[in-house]
């Protein structure tokens, strides 16, 4: 999806404009306090080729029943990316837990 929105010309207002009116049903955005429009615009010159998307307990779905309510619940791996976030290690992280990298498919 990165690699569309990106070929799409982000720096262009009308373009993105459209993209954005097109992904605002199937997308929430918290940017707290900045707009989608500005964040976006930060991007512009981000490469989709060095994205590396996560997937959360590899995933796989975690389903519990908690006091009667049916949750799903993050594995050990997908808690230690919390810190490893929190401490600029992600790199080192996934790299020992390359489980938790999504492949394209």
């Amino acid at each position: 999806m990165a690699k569309k929105v990106a070929s799409a010309g982000l720096a262009n207002p009308l373009k993105l404009d459209g993209i954005l009116r097109a992904a605002g049903a199937a997308v929430t955005f918290d940017g707290n306090g900045v707009s989608l429009t500005d964040w976006v615009f930060t991007l512009k010159d981000l490469n989709p080729a060095n994205i590396v998307t996560i997937k959360t307990n590899a995933g796989q779905y975690h389903s519990q029943t908690i006091n009667g309510q049916s949750v799903e619940t993050l594995d050990a791996a997908t808690m230690g990316l919390f810190p490893a976030v929190a401490t600029d290690q992600v790199d080192a992280y996934l790299a020992a837990h390359p489980e938790l990298i999504a492949t394209a498919s």
